[in-house]
């Protein structure tokens, strides 16, 4: 597991599942919310399955090939790295690292190595364009697999962006950073972030360049963009180090299913006490919840305030004491 930080207000070194914000759609874009080291593999292959089968576009206008009758891939998840094969090629994720990347299957193919950004900036064109880009020295034999990888990985990340974004404002995952280069970790909520403007990051001395003795990050071989990024408020507002920590990660469709319960159990209540409810807000939330320990006062809340406009009642339920009948009115139904 994963350490939590959910409530947590502040921090002074960066937690072990912490990951630098440009690196954070690997770990915390999968649907539920959880730590990618919590994922399960099933999660995992259907976010991945559903972005492949959303390419359905025409091929590109530049591709000379013709596309194989059928398209047969395969997933495979190892060594922290994540992969769909395809006509001789592999799409690859690799997330300790920041990377994606197209590689063949055997020697001779196309190659490509990038950050998501970079990756997502290209365009596939072949090599009587002119263009200067990854894939402007394809050759026809593998022209088709790699416009199939280039458009289904496009579609890959943008999946993990969407749904990294979701978890953020939903609180599944906290955006961690400080406020001064010296000063501790403070959580920065959704809304605040809105406000704040990313700032481009400073490239990474080169490996093996400036004094030997300085612990300073190093560009891979691969990129020299900077992991660590910096924001900047509309007042001048600083943020440094900005890292993305485990929220409160909720299990596929579950917090959708504790609501349908609690809404099933007020239904019920209502049809057994379809003029006034006895109990009081208080009481009836209590009620429910020993039924549904996993019930939050926010989800319950709302669970009520659909009832009510379902059942057109505003004045069901009243809160405070519940009313006593009076002695009068108990001594006049008597006679």
């Amino acid at each position: 597991m994963v350490d939590k930080v959910a409530d947590a207000r502040l921090a002074f070194d960066p937690g072990p599942s912490w990951v630098p914000l440009s690196r954070a759609p690997f770990f915390f874009g999968w649907q539920g919310g959880a730590h990618l080291s919590d994922v399960s593999r099933s999660v995992i292959e259907r976010q991945i399955s559903q972005a492949i089968k959303a390419a359905d576009g025409p091929p590109s206008p530049y591709s000379t090939s013709a596309p194989p009758p059928e398209v047969e891939w395969r997933l495979e998840i190892e060594d922290r790295t994540i992969s769909v094969f395809n006509a001789k090629l592999q799409f690859y994720l690799r997330p300790y690292y920041g990377e994606v990347g197209i590689f063949p299957t055997r020697r001779g193919g196309p190659a490509y190595v990038g950050t998501p950004e970079e990756f997502l900036n290209k365009e596939f064109l072949n090599k009587e364009t002119g263009n200067d880009v990854p894939w402007n020295d394809v050759s026809e034999e593998w022209q088709h697999g790699v416009e199939w990888h280039w458009r289904r990985g496009k579609l890959i990340l943008n999946s993990l962006a969407s749904t990294f974004s979701s978890n953020i404002q939903l609180g599944r995952a906290h955006i961690m950073a400080r406020h001064e280069i010296l000063g501790p970790f403070e959580r920065v909520h959704y809304d605040q972030w809105q406000y704040l403007t990313l700032d481009d990051p400073p490239p990474l001395p080169p490996d093996g360049s400036g004094v030997w003795f300085d612990p300073r990050l190093r560009a891979d071989w691969w990129t020299d963009r900077n992991p660590l990024s910096t924001a900047t408020g509309p007042s001048g507002e600083r943020l440094y180090s900005i890292y993305v920590a485990p929220g409160e990660s909720t299990p596929l469709e579950s917090s959708a299913s504790i609501e349908e319960k609690c809404l099933r159990l007020l239904q019920k209540i209502g049809r057994d006490f379809p003029e006034h409810c006895p109990m009081t807000v208080d009481q009836l939330r209590a009620k429910v919840k020993n039924e549904i320990p996993e019930l939050t006062k926010t989800a319950f809340n709302a669970c009520l305030f659909r009832f009510r406009g379902q059942a057109k009642r505003t004045d069901w339920i009243r809160r405070g004491r519940p009313e006593k009948p009076s002695k009068k009115t108990v001594s006049k139904n008597k006679i």
